[in-house]
Order: C-alpha cells, then structure tokens, then sequence
C-alpha cells in the first residue's frame, strides 16, 4: 500500500511496558493497513477525502501515475485528497469498505461491481484520443518468439494481473474466444498481481505470453517484447462517488476532473501519466455491453 504518515512519531519509553509497546504497534499496522495519504493537513481544518485506486501497476508505477492526480484534486477542490491502495484486485472492495473511501478510480469491471453491492455512482471516465471512452487490450510475447497470431496461443502458458481486468483479461479472452480458443481451458493462466509483473515475466522468459492493457505499453517495453495482437475494445477507467461521498465533494470533484485539459501543461502531465486525453461523463450505455461480456466470460462482479 502506498502511505504516507507525516509528522508523526512513536516514541516508546524506555520504562513502557510490553503491552504499551503493543498497543502502539497495533495502532500504526491499523494506519498502514488503511493506506491513507498526508494525515497531518486535518489538523489545519482541511477536510480529507479518500480515494481509493485499483492496483494494477506496481507500486512506484501506481505513484508515478496517480499522486500527480490527487494532488491536482486537493488543489481544485480544497479537500485533503487521499491516496488509498488496496494489495490486490480481489481485495479492492474490502480495502474501499474498510477505509470508508468516498472516492474510487478503477477498472470498469470494479466499477460495476461497486455499484451493484455498494451503490457506487460514476462520476467520469478516462477518454483516449479521439474521444474514445474504450480501448483494446494487449497480448505480448518476447521479441524474437514464435508467436505471432492469437491462434497459437493454444496450449501455452500466459500471464495476467488478474481475471476480473476488463483490459487484462477480459478483452483478450473474447478476442480468443473468436479464434475458438476458449483460454480458461486450453491456455494456462498464471495470475501475476500486477501488470508490470505481466511485463516482467514474459521479458525473462517465464512465460510464453502475457495479456496487458494498451496503457503499459511504451518503446521501452518494445526493446524486449511485441505486440501479438491488439484485443476487444473495453471501457477504460472510471472515476466513481461511493454513498458516503457527500453532493458537494461530488460535485467539486467532478468538475475538477472534467477540467483536465490537455492544452494546459500541468494538465497534460497528469493525463500522460493516466495515458488520458481528458476525462469525460459516462454515456448512459457505455458499460452495458461489457456487464453482458463479463457474464458470459464466467467473471463475476
């Protein structure tokens, strides 16, 4: 999880008993266990908001991507802007409940499964170039591999963050799916964590191939892997109010996202790091054909 505690110490007497020394112990991993950013500004009358983002990078790569983000909010909104990480895709929903987040930013498919058992309401969605509210998944294979069409994927063993990604995942089992490859049963799936780890193990060879979403993909990554194949477009991410989110914190939040734009240079910065054009509201029907995919792939949300 990404914290960041400051101005606070623990100092522990020497003369403190063990279960003074455990009490106080308990309380920082309960601190750390919640994820949550800069405590001290509450105490300068600047309410906190918490936001709570799906980890689907690493953790240097999810800072390099949302901190800019958050900081940009706090300015906009003048709350205390929050960063609240979860340590996997499957704890997500446990991570927002527990940490009573107002605000979440994630994958679609953890979007509609946060409004169909929390109630979550969409507030934006990351809009690519062109205006586009989805995008295509990635399947990469090592330069120089034999692998050069989805049909050979058959038999080989593959890699990906997690089964409940929309650009992970999903996108490439219904491309697969096309080819007559049904990839729960001919392919085998090896669960990585996070999509850099994806990245990390197809370069060293551990695995034939890896799916990923088109936002990993930089030059860099092209010096030791290529693209097999671009996949079924899914909805990119979404920005989304939690019940608890308050209409003011809503509102402000939501104009600070939409107010992103690309001709500023600080806004292009963070909608680099987010792989954005800008942020737009959610088309009423943008995510009703990926709720009827993910049932038919078997993932639930």
């Amino acid at each position: 999880m990404t914290v960041q505690i400051q101005n606070s110490k623990f100092k522990i007497q020497k003369t403190a008993s063990a279960t003074q020394a455990a009490i106080l112990l308990s309380t920082l991993i309960l601190l750390l266990s919640v994820g949550c950013g800069n405590l001290s500004r509450e105490r300068y009358g600047q309410e906190t908001v918490k936001m709570a983002v799906l980890p689907v990078y690493s953790m240097d790569n999810m800072s390099a991507r949302y901190l800019p983000l958050l900081a940009y909010l706090s300015r906009e909104t003048g709350y205390d802007v929050q960063y609240v990480a979860s340590s996997s895709y499957s704890g997500f929903g446990v991570t927002v409940e527990g940490s009573g987040a107002q605000l979440v930013l994630c994958d679609p498919i953890s979007f509609l499964t946060l409004a169909k058992t929390r109630q979550a309401e969409a507030l934006a969605i990351i809009e690519g170039e062109g205006g586009a509210v989805q995008g295509p998944g990635l399947v990469i294979a090592p330069r120089g591999a034999a692998i050069q069409s989805l049909s050979q994927l058959r038999g080989l063993r593959i890699g990906c963050a997690s089964q409940m990604s929309a650009e992970g995942f999903l996108s490439q089992a219904l491309a697969l799916r096309a080819e007559g490859i049904d990839v729960r049963r001919e392919c085998t799936l090896v669960p990585c964590g996070q999509m850099d780890e994806v990245v990390a193990k197809v370069a060293r060879g551990q695995l034939d191939a890896g799916f990923i979403g088109l936002g990993l993909w930089d030059e860099k990554l092209s010096q030791e892997l290529v693209i097999v194949a671009r996949t079924e477009p899914v909805p990119n991410w979404v920005a989304a109010a939690m019940p608890q989110a308050a209409p003011d914190i809503r509102a402000k939040v939501t104009a600070a996202l939409l107010g992103l734009r690309a001709g500023n240079d600080e806004h292009r910065k963070i909608l680099d790091g987010l792989r954005a054009a800008r942020f737009a509201a959610l088309p009423p029907a943008a995510l009703s054909a990926l709720a009827a995919a993910a049932a038919e792939e078997g993932i639930p949300y």
